[in-house]
């Protein structure tokens, strides 16, 4: 959400797990970002953060018309505004949830995304706006060195 001020970037904050517990006293793990000099202070798991790199390049900023907005009295507004950043991302590393998180911690979370986004941004679109292009994984053959299968969607993306 938002436009990014530079075109190319990379995002560098380890990925760790966070205890919580529920209201009705059952424990879960939230995964969030170790941000240097934070305001607040995380309390991780201990050795649960590991390192996470994400490449990430801008490839079009949209700035489009909100079909209804209503104002902090709940009028209606005409002629506001929303702006958005299509983004490709390149996780360097392989964390659960990292491109989500990764986005959300620089201050442009993905739309759509409910677990990382404020509601505003997570309510903007009726699916989480991520995609995946382009897949390589590796691949290890018995007796060879393996190599990479590349995956490529055949549709670009819905938004």
């Amino acid at each position: 959400a938002g436009h990014l001020y530079d075109d190319v970037g990379i995002v560098e904050y380890g990925i760790g797990k966070i205890p919580t517990n529920s209201a009705e006293g059952i424990a879960y793990n939230r995964w969030a970002c170790d941000i240097p000099d934070r305001d607040v202070s995380l309390a991780f798991t201990e050795g649960s953060v590991r390192p996470a790199r994400t490449e990430w390049r801008v490839s079009a900023r949209l700035t489009v018309p909100l079909s209804c907005s209503t104002d902090a009295k709940g009028d209606e507004q005409s002629g506001v505004m929303a702006k958005y950043t299509r983004v490709e991302l390149k996780p360097i590393t392989g964390r659960g949830r990292q491109l989500r998180l990764h986005m959300a911690a620089i201050g442009h979370p993905i739309l759509g995304d409910e677990l990382h986004a404020p509601s505003e941004v997570a309510n903007a679109a009726p699916r989480l706006c991520l995609h995946a292009e382009t897949l390589a994984l590796p691949v290890m053959d018995i007796g060879s060195a393996g190599g990479t299968v590349l995956a490529s969607a055949t549709y670009p993306a819905p938004f």
